[in-house]
């Protein structure tokens, strides 16, 4: 089976600033970060596509408890891209204690690359992050 972009090829570009994904050649569909199939119709017939690095906080929540690598509290939020798709992933640029739906719900976000703390699995560690834009 081939693989049109794998994981560490969608971690890589990120960190360069580009944001890559797969779109269905089948029914359309974004599929951000990379999957083996279409989570709309399960195809496995996916081809490369670059998409817009700014979207709209769909929804957020406050993480108090994280796991390794994390420092609590932090923001994770999940993102209406331009494009479409959703993507999830930390809001970097905002003070957790003071996160609300009044700060946070529809504001306008750029994609980025945030690095994590600790090697797991013998690689480094990279998340997908989000800033506030004007703010």
């Amino acid at each position: 089976m081939e693989h049109h972009l794998i994981y560490d090829e969608f971690r890589n570009a990120l960190k360069l600033g580009n944001l890559s994904g797969l779109r269905c050649r089948d029914c359309g569909q974004a599929v951000i970060p990379p999957k083996m199939a279409c989570h709309n119709c399960q195809s496995l017939n996916l081809e490369p596509a670059q998409f817009t690095k700014t979207g709209t906080i769909y929804t957020f929540t406050v993480i108090r408890t994280a796991p390794s690598g994390f420092s609590p509290p932090y923001v994770v939020a999940l993102v209406r891209l331009k494009d479409g798709p959703m993507l999830m992933g930390i809001v970097e640029n905002v003070d957790a204690e003071q996160a609300s739906m009044e700060n946070l719900m529809g504001r306008e976000v750029k994609v980025g690359c945030a690095g994590l703390a600790g090697e797991r699995f013998g690689r480094e560690n990279h998340s997908v992050a989000f800033n506030l834009v004007n703010g």
